[in-house]
Protein backbone atom coordinates (compact mmCIF):
# COMPACT_ATOMS: atom_id res chain seq x y z
CA UNK A 1 0.00 0.00 0.00
CA UNK A 2 2.81 1.87 0.67
CA UNK A 3 3.84 4.50 -2.27
CA UNK A 4 6.84 3.86 -4.30
CA UNK A 5 8.93 6.62 -5.87
CA UNK A 6 10.86 9.95 -4.66
CA UNK A 7 9.65 12.05 -1.51
CA UNK A 8 7.34 14.80 -2.69
CA UNK A 9 9.36 17.88 -1.90
CA UNK A 10 8.55 21.32 -2.47
CA UNK A 11 10.05 21.54 -5.42
CA UNK A 12 7.31 19.85 -7.25
CA UNK A 13 4.75 22.20 -6.61
CA UNK A 14 3.48 25.72 -8.01
CA UNK A 15 6.31 27.62 -5.62
CA UNK A 16 3.60 29.20 -3.77
CA UNK A 17 5.12 28.32 -0.21
CA UNK A 18 8.38 30.02 -1.38
CA UNK A 19 7.34 33.73 -1.73
CA UNK A 20 9.31 35.36 0.87
CA UNK A 21 6.38 37.08 2.85
CA UNK A 22 4.84 33.62 3.52
CA UNK A 23 5.43 32.14 7.24
CA UNK A 24 5.93 28.84 6.49
CA UNK A 25 4.82 26.87 9.71
CA UNK A 26 5.34 23.15 8.99
CA UNK A 27 5.74 21.23 5.96
CA UNK A 28 6.93 17.86 4.99
CA UNK A 29 9.83 18.50 2.95
CA UNK A 30 11.89 16.04 5.22
CA UNK A 31 8.89 13.70 6.66
CA UNK A 32 9.47 11.21 3.65
CA UNK A 33 6.07 11.36 1.86
CA UNK A 34 5.68 10.20 -1.56
CA UNK A 35 1.73 10.49 -2.52
CA UNK A 36 1.02 14.16 -0.93
CA UNK A 37 2.74 17.26 -0.10
CA UNK A 38 1.39 18.72 2.89
CA UNK A 39 2.15 22.37 4.59
CA UNK A 40 0.72 25.05 6.93
CA UNK A 41 1.09 28.05 6.70
CA UNK A 42 0.62 32.28 7.25
CA UNK A 43 -0.17 33.50 3.78
CA UNK A 44 0.37 37.60 3.21
CA UNK A 45 -1.33 38.98 0.78
CA UNK A 46 -0.19 39.06 -2.81
CA UNK A 47 -0.27 38.74 -6.32
CA UNK A 48 1.01 36.25 -8.58
CA UNK A 49 0.91 34.00 -11.69
CA UNK A 50 2.11 29.98 -11.43
CA UNK A 51 2.68 27.65 -14.46
CA UNK A 52 1.00 24.46 -14.08
CA UNK A 53 2.02 21.17 -12.61
CA UNK A 54 0.85 17.66 -13.05
CA UNK A 55 -0.21 17.13 -9.51
CA UNK A 56 -3.31 18.26 -7.51
CA UNK A 57 -3.89 21.27 -5.14
CA UNK A 58 -6.05 21.38 -2.41
CA UNK A 59 -5.81 24.86 -0.24
CA UNK A 60 -7.91 25.04 3.22
CA UNK A 61 -8.66 28.32 4.77
CA UNK A 62 -7.99 28.02 8.42
CA UNK A 63 -9.69 32.02 8.93
CA UNK A 64 -11.23 34.82 6.91
CA UNK A 65 -13.21 35.69 5.48
CA UNK A 66 -10.95 36.92 2.93
CA UNK A 67 -11.45 37.87 -1.21
CA UNK A 68 -9.69 35.58 -3.60
CA UNK A 69 -9.19 36.34 -6.94
CA UNK A 70 -8.87 33.59 -9.80
CA UNK A 71 -7.80 33.52 -13.15
CA UNK A 72 -7.82 30.33 -15.28
CA UNK A 73 -7.19 30.65 -18.84
CA UNK A 74 -9.60 33.47 -20.08
CA UNK A 75 -11.93 33.11 -17.33
CA UNK A 76 -12.14 35.38 -13.95
CA UNK A 77 -13.58 34.83 -10.77
CA UNK A 78 -13.79 36.34 -7.06
CA UNK A 79 -14.99 34.96 -4.48
CA UNK A 80 -14.82 36.11 -0.27
CA UNK A 81 -14.18 32.44 1.39
CA UNK A 82 -15.11 31.98 4.99
CA UNK A 83 -12.62 29.78 7.12
CA UNK A 84 -13.20 25.99 6.32
CA UNK A 85 -13.67 27.08 2.43
CA UNK A 86 -11.71 25.28 -0.01
CA UNK A 87 -9.38 26.20 -3.34
CA UNK A 88 -9.37 23.44 -5.67
CA UNK A 89 -7.16 23.35 -8.32
CA UNK A 90 -6.59 20.34 -10.71
CA UNK A 91 -2.89 19.32 -11.95
CA UNK A 92 -2.07 20.12 -15.56
CA UNK A 93 -3.83 24.33 -15.16
CA UNK A 94 -1.75 27.26 -15.60
CA UNK A 95 -3.36 29.96 -13.44
CA UNK A 96 -3.15 33.54 -11.34
CA UNK A 97 -4.54 34.22 -8.26
CA UNK A 98 -4.67 37.15 -6.03
CA UNK A 99 -5.01 36.96 -1.87
CA UNK A 100 -6.64 39.76 -0.66
CA UNK A 101 -5.45 39.76 2.98
CA UNK A 102 -3.43 37.77 5.60
CA UNK A 103 -4.69 34.30 5.72
CA UNK A 104 -3.74 31.04 7.54
CA UNK A 105 -3.55 27.74 5.00
CA UNK A 106 -3.11 24.26 4.75
CA UNK A 107 -1.78 23.03 1.26
CA UNK A 108 -2.03 19.67 -0.13
CA UNK A 109 -0.98 18.40 -3.53
CA UNK A 110 -2.06 14.41 -4.18
CA UNK A 111 -0.17 12.89 -6.98
CA UNK A 112 -1.69 12.39 -10.07
CA UNK A 113 -0.96 8.74 -10.13
CA UNK A 114 -2.46 8.31 -6.48
CA UNK A 115 -5.83 9.62 -7.87
CA UNK A 116 -5.23 7.54 -11.13
CA UNK A 117 -4.79 4.76 -9.32
CA UNK A 118 -8.14 5.31 -6.44
CA UNK A 119 -10.31 6.48 -10.14
CA UNK A 120 -9.34 2.70 -11.57
CA UNK A 121 -10.72 1.14 -8.11
CA UNK A 122 -13.55 3.14 -8.00
CA UNK A 123 -14.76 2.44 -11.05
CA UNK A 124 -13.58 -0.20 -14.02
CA UNK A 125 -14.69 2.38 -17.01
CA UNK A 126 -12.15 4.98 -18.53
CA UNK A 127 -10.53 6.23 -16.12
CA UNK A 128 -8.86 8.76 -18.70
CA UNK A 129 -12.77 10.11 -19.34
CA UNK A 130 -12.30 11.47 -14.99
CA UNK A 131 -11.06 14.80 -14.73
CA UNK A 132 -11.27 16.97 -11.50
CA UNK A 133 -12.78 20.30 -11.58
CA UNK A 134 -11.58 23.43 -10.32
CA UNK A 135 -13.76 25.02 -7.01
CA UNK A 136 -13.00 28.54 -5.42
CA UNK A 137 -14.50 28.56 -1.99
CA UNK A 138 -16.37 25.44 -1.81
CA UNK A 139 -17.49 23.75 1.04
CA UNK A 140 -17.03 19.98 1.99
CA UNK A 141 -16.86 18.50 5.51
CA UNK A 142 -14.79 15.97 4.49
CA UNK A 143 -12.07 17.21 3.00
CA UNK A 144 -11.67 19.60 5.12
CA UNK A 145 -11.05 17.02 8.08
CA UNK A 146 -9.06 14.96 6.27
CA UNK A 147 -6.79 18.62 5.17
CA UNK A 148 -6.87 18.88 8.93
CA UNK A 149 -5.36 14.85 8.96
CA UNK A 150 -2.19 16.24 7.33
CA UNK A 151 -2.20 19.32 9.26
CA UNK A 152 -1.80 17.43 12.30
CA UNK A 153 0.57 14.67 10.83
CA UNK A 154 2.99 17.59 10.27
CA UNK A 155 3.22 18.94 13.76
CA UNK A 156 2.69 15.24 15.59
CA UNK A 157 6.02 13.15 14.49
CA UNK A 158 5.65 9.64 14.01
CA UNK A 159 7.96 6.46 12.29
CA UNK A 160 4.97 5.33 10.90
CA UNK A 161 3.45 8.95 9.34
CA UNK A 162 4.37 7.87 5.84
CA UNK A 163 2.07 4.85 5.84
CA UNK A 164 -0.82 6.66 7.09
CA UNK A 165 -0.27 9.36 4.80
CA UNK A 166 -0.25 6.93 2.51
CA UNK A 167 -4.06 6.14 3.19
CA UNK A 168 -5.21 9.48 3.64
CA UNK A 169 -3.66 10.23 0.47
CA UNK A 170 -6.13 7.55 -1.17
CA UNK A 171 -9.04 9.08 0.80
CA UNK A 172 -8.43 12.43 -0.24
CA UNK A 173 -8.16 11.32 -3.71
CA UNK A 174 -11.32 9.14 -3.33
CA UNK A 175 -13.36 12.15 -2.11
CA UNK A 176 -11.86 14.31 -4.83
CA UNK A 177 -13.09 11.51 -7.54
CA UNK A 178 -16.13 11.52 -5.79
CA UNK A 179 -17.19 15.22 -5.63
CA UNK A 180 -14.99 17.39 -7.17
CA UNK A 181 -15.10 15.78 -10.80
CA UNK A 182 -16.75 15.30 -14.27
CA UNK A 183 -18.12 11.97 -12.62
CA UNK A 184 -19.51 13.51 -9.08
CA UNK A 185 -22.66 12.91 -10.02
CA UNK A 186 -22.28 9.14 -10.12
CA UNK A 187 -21.40 7.44 -7.35
CA UNK A 188 -20.10 4.27 -7.12
CA UNK A 189 -20.74 3.19 -3.31
CA UNK A 190 -23.73 3.93 -1.62
CA UNK A 191 -23.36 6.75 1.33
CA UNK A 192 -24.80 4.08 3.45
CA UNK A 193 -23.18 2.71 6.04
CA UNK A 194 -20.78 5.46 6.64
CA UNK A 195 -20.22 7.14 9.84
CA UNK A 196 -21.78 10.48 10.19
CA UNK A 197 -19.84 13.58 10.84
CA UNK A 198 -21.24 13.32 14.78
CA UNK A 199 -19.75 9.75 14.98
CA UNK A 200 -15.90 10.47 13.26
CA UNK A 201 -15.83 14.14 15.70
CA UNK A 202 -16.38 11.44 18.72
CA UNK A 203 -14.20 8.68 17.61
CA UNK A 204 -11.57 11.46 16.84
CA UNK A 205 -12.36 13.29 20.66
CA UNK A 206 -12.12 10.05 22.45
CA UNK A 207 -8.16 9.51 20.77
CA UNK A 208 -7.32 12.77 21.48
CA UNK A 209 -8.77 12.87 25.02
CA UNK A 210 -6.79 9.39 25.67
CA UNK A 211 -3.37 9.71 24.01
CA UNK A 212 -1.77 8.79 27.46
CA UNK A 213 -3.53 5.08 27.48
CA UNK A 214 -3.28 2.19 25.51
CA UNK A 215 -6.36 2.63 22.89
CA UNK A 216 -8.43 -0.49 21.66
CA UNK A 217 -10.62 -0.65 18.63
CA UNK A 218 -13.27 -1.87 21.09
CA UNK A 219 -13.00 1.24 23.58
CA UNK A 220 -13.21 4.00 20.88
CA UNK A 221 -16.16 1.92 18.50
CA UNK A 222 -17.85 2.01 22.36
CA UNK A 223 -17.81 5.52 22.36
CA UNK A 224 -19.55 5.86 19.40
CA UNK A 225 -21.94 3.71 20.44
CA UNK A 226 -20.95 0.90 17.31
CA UNK A 227 -20.07 -2.81 17.58
CA UNK A 228 -16.08 -2.81 16.68
CA UNK A 229 -16.86 -4.67 13.67
CA UNK A 230 -19.09 -2.34 12.08
CA UNK A 231 -17.22 0.63 13.35
CA UNK A 232 -14.80 -0.20 11.78
CA UNK A 233 -16.34 -0.86 8.44
CA UNK A 234 -18.03 2.38 8.92
CA UNK A 235 -14.57 4.22 9.39
CA UNK A 236 -13.33 3.26 6.20
CA UNK A 237 -16.07 4.21 4.33
CA UNK A 238 -15.62 7.63 5.52
CA UNK A 239 -12.18 8.18 5.52
CA UNK A 240 -10.44 5.81 3.22
CA UNK A 241 -8.72 4.48 6.45
CA UNK A 242 -8.66 1.60 8.91
CA UNK A 243 -8.85 3.22 12.39
CA UNK A 244 -5.40 1.54 13.53
CA UNK A 245 -3.42 4.20 10.97
CA UNK A 246 -5.42 6.86 12.64
CA UNK A 247 -3.66 5.81 16.06
CA UNK A 248 0.21 5.77 14.58
CA UNK A 249 -0.87 9.50 13.98
CA UNK A 250 -0.64 10.52 17.74
CA UNK A 251 2.02 8.38 18.32
CA UNK A 252 4.71 10.27 19.94
CA UNK A 253 9.00 10.19 20.04
CA UNK A 254 11.58 11.37 22.78
CA UNK A 255 13.72 12.63 20.23
CA UNK A 256 17.71 13.66 21.48
CA UNK A 257 19.65 16.61 20.49
CA UNK A 258 20.36 20.21 21.60
CA UNK A 259 17.17 22.53 22.88
CA UNK A 260 15.88 25.07 20.54
CA UNK A 261 16.20 27.24 23.03
CA UNK A 262 19.30 26.60 24.28
CA UNK A 263 20.41 26.96 19.69
CA UNK A 264 18.76 30.54 20.04
CA UNK A 265 21.48 31.31 22.67
CA UNK A 266 23.88 30.16 20.37
CA UNK A 267 22.61 31.85 17.51
CA UNK A 268 23.93 34.97 19.18
CA UNK A 269 27.06 33.99 20.08
CA UNK A 270 28.05 32.79 16.35
CA UNK A 271 26.46 35.75 14.79
CA UNK A 272 28.36 37.72 17.13
CA UNK A 273 31.35 35.41 16.09
CA UNK A 274 31.08 36.09 11.98
CA UNK A 275 30.58 39.89 13.21
CA UNK A 276 33.73 40.36 13.85
CA UNK A 277 35.66 39.34 10.28
CA UNK A 278 32.72 41.01 8.56
CA UNK A 279 33.41 44.24 10.54
CA UNK A 280 37.48 44.30 9.40
CA UNK A 281 35.97 44.51 5.82
CA UNK A 282 33.49 46.47 6.15
CA UNK A 283 34.63 49.25 8.81
CA UNK A 284 36.95 50.40 5.67
CA UNK A 285 33.92 52.33 4.12
CA UNK A 286 32.21 55.15 5.42
CA UNK A 287 28.54 56.62 5.03
CA UNK A 288 26.99 55.51 2.08
CA UNK A 289 29.46 53.01 1.00
CA UNK A 290 29.13 51.52 4.46
CA UNK A 291 25.80 51.09 4.13
CA UNK A 292 26.15 49.32 0.15
CA UNK A 293 29.41 47.30 1.94
CA UNK A 294 26.68 45.81 4.69
CA UNK A 295 24.27 44.57 1.77
CA UNK A 296 26.73 43.48 -0.39
CA UNK A 297 28.25 41.12 2.52
CA UNK A 298 24.65 40.28 3.46
CA UNK A 299 24.44 38.97 -0.55
CA UNK A 300 27.81 37.33 0.00
CA UNK A 301 26.36 35.16 2.98
CA UNK A 302 23.25 34.60 0.71
CA UNK A 303 24.90 32.98 -2.10
CA UNK A 304 27.19 31.15 0.50
CA UNK A 305 24.57 29.11 2.16
CA UNK A 306 22.58 28.81 -0.78
CA UNK A 307 25.11 26.03 -1.52
CA UNK A 308 25.00 23.87 1.36
CA UNK A 309 22.80 21.27 0.75
CA UNK A 310 22.09 20.47 3.91
CA UNK A 311 20.61 23.09 4.41
CA UNK A 312 18.20 22.65 1.34
CA UNK A 313 20.84 24.46 -1.08
CA UNK A 314 19.03 27.70 -2.50
CA UNK A 315 15.23 26.09 -2.10
CA UNK A 316 15.82 26.04 1.62
CA UNK A 317 14.68 23.76 4.14
CA UNK A 318 11.92 22.82 6.56
CA UNK A 319 12.70 21.93 10.21
CA UNK A 320 11.58 18.52 11.08
CA UNK A 321 8.50 18.53 13.69
CA UNK A 322 11.25 16.43 16.16
CA UNK A 323 12.73 19.80 16.57
CA UNK A 324 9.85 22.26 16.85
CA UNK A 325 8.68 20.11 19.22
CA UNK A 326 11.02 19.60 21.47
CA UNK A 327 11.13 23.05 22.58
CA UNK A 328 11.49 23.30 26.76
CA UNK A 329 8.53 24.30 28.30
CA UNK A 330 5.62 22.92 25.45
CA UNK A 331 4.87 20.37 27.10
CA UNK A 332 4.04 22.22 30.16
CA UNK A 333 2.07 24.84 28.26
CA UNK A 334 0.17 22.18 26.43
CA UNK A 335 -1.07 20.19 29.44
CA UNK A 336 -1.31 23.31 31.55
CA UNK A 337 -3.60 25.31 29.40
CA UNK A 338 -4.94 22.29 27.40
CA UNK A 339 -3.56 22.89 24.00
CA UNK A 340 -2.66 21.66 20.94
CA UNK A 341 1.15 20.97 20.27
CA UNK A 342 1.01 24.21 17.28
CA UNK A 343 -1.01 26.39 20.25
CA UNK A 344 1.38 25.62 22.76
CA UNK A 345 3.97 26.38 20.43
CA UNK A 346 2.72 30.00 19.74
CA UNK A 347 2.35 30.82 23.29
CA UNK A 348 6.21 30.05 24.18
CA UNK A 349 7.25 31.49 21.44
CA UNK A 350 5.02 34.47 22.01
CA UNK A 351 7.03 34.68 25.67
CA UNK A 352 10.20 33.81 24.15
CA UNK A 353 10.15 36.76 22.04
CA UNK A 354 8.47 39.78 25.01
CA UNK A 355 11.92 38.14 26.78
CA UNK A 356 14.35 38.78 24.13
CA UNK A 357 12.67 42.23 23.05
CA UNK A 358 12.74 43.29 26.85
CA UNK A 359 16.24 41.87 27.13
CA UNK A 360 17.37 43.84 24.44
CA UNK A 361 16.08 47.42 25.61
CA UNK A 362 17.36 46.77 28.65
CA UNK A 363 20.69 45.98 27.53
CA UNK A 364 20.55 48.60 25.01
CA UNK A 365 19.72 50.78 27.79
CA UNK A 366 22.83 49.90 29.93
CA UNK A 367 25.08 50.23 27.37
CA UNK A 368 24.14 53.17 26.07
CA UNK A 369 23.92 54.66 29.91
CA UNK A 370 27.60 53.42 30.42
CA UNK A 371 31.27 54.59 29.66
CA UNK A 372 31.15 52.78 26.67
CA UNK A 373 28.07 54.80 25.59
CA UNK A 374 29.82 57.38 26.06
CA UNK A 375 32.77 57.00 23.98
CA UNK A 376 30.01 55.69 21.10
CA UNK A 377 28.40 58.82 21.77
CA UNK A 378 31.75 60.93 21.42
CA UNK A 379 32.40 58.76 17.97
CA UNK A 380 29.10 59.73 16.94
CA UNK A 381 29.80 63.25 17.09
CA UNK A 382 33.04 63.66 16.32
CA UNK A 383 35.11 60.73 16.04
CA UNK A 384 38.69 62.66 15.50
CA UNK A 385 37.61 64.62 18.88
CA UNK A 386 36.90 61.14 20.70
CA UNK A 387 40.09 59.80 19.20
CA UNK A 388 42.21 62.83 20.42
CA UNK A 389 40.53 62.14 23.95
CA UNK A 390 41.79 58.12 24.34
CA UNK A 391 38.41 56.85 22.48
CA UNK A 392 39.89 53.15 20.67
CA UNK A 393 37.59 54.06 17.33
CA UNK A 394 38.52 50.37 15.95
CA UNK A 395 37.59 48.81 19.57
CA UNK A 396 34.57 50.65 19.87
CA UNK A 397 33.02 50.36 17.07
CA UNK A 398 33.99 46.31 16.84
CA UNK A 399 32.84 46.05 20.02
CA UNK A 400 28.90 47.35 19.40
CA UNK A 401 28.71 45.38 15.94
CA UNK A 402 28.86 42.22 17.42
CA UNK A 403 27.21 43.20 20.61
CA UNK A 404 24.30 44.14 17.80
CA UNK A 405 24.95 40.84 16.08
CA UNK A 406 24.17 38.62 18.69
CA UNK A 407 20.77 40.22 19.43
CA UNK A 408 19.52 40.00 15.84
CA UNK A 409 21.16 36.72 15.59
CA UNK A 410 18.88 35.47 18.75
CA UNK A 411 15.82 37.19 16.78
CA UNK A 412 16.58 35.73 14.00
CA UNK A 413 16.84 32.14 15.37
CA UNK A 414 13.32 32.58 17.03
CA UNK A 415 11.44 33.85 14.07
CA UNK A 416 12.80 30.90 12.18
CA UNK A 417 11.78 28.25 14.54
CA UNK A 418 8.59 30.47 15.15
CA UNK A 419 8.45 29.71 10.58
CA UNK A 420 9.84 26.11 10.93
CA UNK A 421 11.18 27.02 7.32
CA UNK A 422 13.81 29.10 5.99
CA UNK A 423 15.82 29.67 2.70
CA UNK A 424 18.57 32.08 1.85
CA UNK A 425 15.83 34.39 -0.61
CA UNK A 426 14.12 35.00 2.85
CA UNK A 427 16.73 34.96 5.60
CA UNK A 428 18.71 37.62 3.44
CA UNK A 429 15.35 39.83 1.86
CA UNK A 430 15.98 43.30 1.30
CA UNK A 431 12.73 44.23 2.28
CA UNK A 432 12.24 42.32 5.20
CA UNK A 433 15.39 42.99 7.20
CA UNK A 434 16.33 46.15 5.50
CA UNK A 435 13.99 48.10 3.99
CA UNK A 436 11.56 47.51 7.03
CA UNK A 437 13.56 48.08 9.99
CA UNK A 438 14.98 51.33 8.07
CA UNK A 439 11.45 52.27 8.13
CA UNK A 440 10.52 51.77 12.04
CA UNK A 441 13.27 53.19 12.93
CA UNK A 442 12.90 56.68 10.51
CA UNK A 443 9.21 56.79 11.29
CA UNK A 444 9.57 56.05 15.15
CA UNK A 445 12.36 58.45 15.95
CA UNK A 446 16.52 58.07 15.39
CA UNK A 447 18.56 57.98 18.32
CA UNK A 448 16.01 57.12 21.37
CA UNK A 449 14.52 53.91 22.74
CA UNK A 450 11.19 54.59 22.58
CA UNK A 451 11.18 55.10 18.48
CA UNK A 452 11.63 51.51 17.19
CA UNK A 453 8.99 50.54 19.58
CA UNK A 454 6.50 53.73 18.34
CA UNK A 455 7.99 52.45 14.94
CA UNK A 456 7.09 48.71 15.27
CA UNK A 457 2.96 49.37 16.49
CA UNK A 458 2.85 51.49 13.46
CA UNK A 459 4.12 48.36 10.96
CA UNK A 460 2.23 46.55 12.59
CA UNK A 461 -1.01 48.45 12.25
CA UNK A 462 -0.47 49.60 9.08
CA UNK A 463 0.38 45.67 7.96
CA UNK A 464 -2.90 44.53 9.66
CA UNK A 465 -5.14 46.85 7.95
CA UNK A 466 -3.92 48.09 5.16
CA UNK A 467 -2.12 45.78 3.50
CA UNK A 468 -5.38 43.91 1.55
CA UNK A 469 -4.58 47.24 -0.83
CA UNK A 470 -1.78 45.72 -2.77
CA UNK A 471 0.30 47.96 -4.11
CA UNK A 472 -1.07 50.96 -2.28
CA UNK A 473 0.31 49.51 0.93
CA UNK A 474 3.76 49.73 -0.10
CA UNK A 475 2.83 53.61 -1.63
CA UNK A 476 1.47 54.14 1.78
CA UNK A 477 4.47 53.08 3.71
CA UNK A 478 6.36 55.54 1.78
CA UNK A 479 4.70 58.14 1.47
CA UNK A 480 4.38 57.74 5.45
CA UNK A 481 8.29 57.66 5.43
CA UNK A 482 8.93 60.63 3.60
CA UNK A 483 6.29 63.09 5.25
CA UNK A 484 8.05 61.95 8.58
CA UNK A 485 11.40 63.01 7.35
CA UNK A 486 10.39 66.48 5.53
CA UNK A 487 8.04 67.24 8.89
CA UNK A 488 9.51 65.63 11.68
CA UNK A 489 12.86 64.30 10.95
CA UNK A 490 13.36 63.15 14.48
CA UNK A 491 11.08 60.59 14.31
CA UNK A 492 7.06 60.65 15.53
CA UNK A 493 8.27 59.67 19.16
CA UNK A 494 11.16 62.73 18.89
CA UNK A 495 8.91 65.38 17.85
CA UNK A 496 6.50 64.45 20.53
CA UNK A 497 9.19 64.22 23.18
CA UNK A 498 10.30 67.60 21.68
CA UNK A 499 7.14 69.13 22.09
CA UNK A 500 6.18 67.45 25.46
CA UNK A 501 9.66 66.83 27.34
CA UNK A 502 8.47 63.20 27.72
CA UNK A 503 11.42 60.96 28.20
CA UNK A 504 11.00 56.97 29.39
CA UNK A 505 14.24 55.91 28.71
CA UNK A 506 16.58 58.82 29.46
CA UNK A 507 20.10 57.73 27.37
CA UNK A 508 21.02 61.15 26.36
CA UNK A 509 23.98 63.14 28.34
CA UNK A 510 23.23 66.75 29.04
CA UNK A 511 25.61 69.38 31.35
CA UNK A 512 24.37 71.01 33.64
CA UNK A 513 25.83 74.19 35.39
CA UNK A 514 25.37 74.23 39.19
CA UNK A 515 24.10 77.63 40.08
CA UNK A 516 26.66 79.68 42.27
CA UNK A 517 25.94 80.06 45.99
CA UNK A 518 24.04 83.11 46.83
CA UNK A 519 26.00 86.21 47.42
CA UNK A 520 28.10 84.90 44.50
CA UNK A 521 28.38 86.39 41.06
CA UNK A 522 28.94 84.16 37.94
CA UNK A 523 31.68 85.37 36.41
Amino acid sequence: MAASGRPFTVNETHGILLRPEHRIIAASDRLGWKSIYGSTQREAPYAATYASVPDHLVILHLDGPVTVNRVLAKSWASRVIPPGGLFMLPGGIDFGVRLGGDLSTVHVYVRQAIVEEVAGDLSASDTGSIELVPRLGARDPLIERLALEVRDALSDPDPNAPIYIDYLSRAIAARLIRAHSTRSAVRTEANAGALTRIQLDRAVDYVEENLDKPLALLDVAHAVGLSPTHFARRFKRSTGSAPHQYYLLFALTIMAGLDPLLAILLAGVIAAIFAVPTALVVFRLQGAYFAIGTWVMAEVYRLVLAQVKELGGGTGTSLPPSVTNSIAGLDWIRHVFDLRTPAARDVLTYWIALALASGSALAIYLVLRSRRGLALAAIRDATTAAQSVGVDILRAKLWIYAFAAAGTGMVGALIYLQKARISPDAAFSVLDWTAYVIFIVVIGGIGTLEGPIVGVLILYLMQTYLASLGSWYLILLGALAIATMLFAPKGIWGHFSQHFGVVLFPVQRRVFIPAPPRGQFRK
